[in-house]
């Protein structure tokens, strides 16, 4: 599995337990994540943006930022 597929892999499971309706997810929230920190490097913004981009299980909508960069973040919507 790529360091992006975990990263996916990671982010819905999250929102499958914890979300009730919708969260917004930054790429800096997401880094700070422990099992993230495991996989990435400081410097690996692009994989968690790609990651964040692959979420398939719920619809998301751009909120703000430059994607590949620490300021993208993606507003995730459960139906």
């Amino acid at each position: 599995m790529t360091k992006r597929e975990e990263i996916t892999h990671y982010i819905e499971e999250y929102i499958e337990k914890y979300v009730a309706d919708e969260i917004i997810l930054s790429v800096n929230e997401i880094r700070k994540w422990p099992i993230v920190d495991r996989i990435c490097e400081n410097s690996d913004s692009a994989n968690i943006c790609n990651a964040m981009d692959a979420v398939k299980k719920y619809r998301y909508e751009y909120v703000a930022g430059i994607q590949g960069s620490t300021t993208y973040t993606l507003k995730c919507i459960c139906d």
